[in-house]
């Protein structure tokens, strides 16, 4: 069992949906209770950034840390943490509609860099053996073989979904 699990990916490449999906399981823990995003390593620096997960472990239990943006600090997280890392990603087109509907102002070109740079680290890491690569849309059309292959990846016994993680 790893003892956190952090979900990375450009936002709304179902980073959210992944984070529900492993909080579900009565095994795991989320690193901050109060916020959905943490932005731990945007906020502190790598030294303590990583003595506040080691503080926050809990015996028994995988941790889940979910901010997109820790994509760029996956380096810290491999190298200082025995985390694994969930990187969710999602085609080029229904990334940047979707950004563009919650943050209407974004220039289209922004968040297909923001695409890219993530495909870029997605390439890179999609055979490390504490990287799960999960596409989006395989996890809409085969939801029970994703929910799987996410609980096998973390180490967690296989609990069926409950229905509010199930896709709409």
């Amino acid at each position: 069992m790893t003892p956190i699990v952090f979900v990375v990916g450009v936002p709304r490449s179902g980073t959210g949906w992944a984070q529900k999906i492993l909080l579900a399981h009565h095994e795991t823990v989320p690193f901050d209770a109060q916020d959905e995003e943490t932005g731990l390593f945007l906020q502190y620096p790598r030294d303590e950034a990583l003595r506040l997960i080691e503080e926050r472990l809990v015996p028994g239990k995988v941790m889940v840390e979910k901010t997109p943006r820790h994509l760029g600090y996956l380096d810290y997280i491999l190298e200082g943490t025995e985390g694994s890392v969930i990187l969710m990603h999602r085609d080029l087109y229904s990334t940047v509609k979707s950004y563009r509907m919650r943050w209407p102002r974004t220039p289209p070109e922004n968040v297909s860099g923001l695409w890219h740079y993530s495909h870029q680290i997605q390439q890179e890491l999609c055979h490390h053996p504490r990287v799960l690569s999960m596409d989006y849309n395989a996890l809409v059309r085969d939801f029970n073989g994703s929910h799987l292959q996410m609980l096998t990846f973390c180490g967690l016994p296989y609990v069926p979904p409950i229905p509010e993680i199930l896709p709409k």
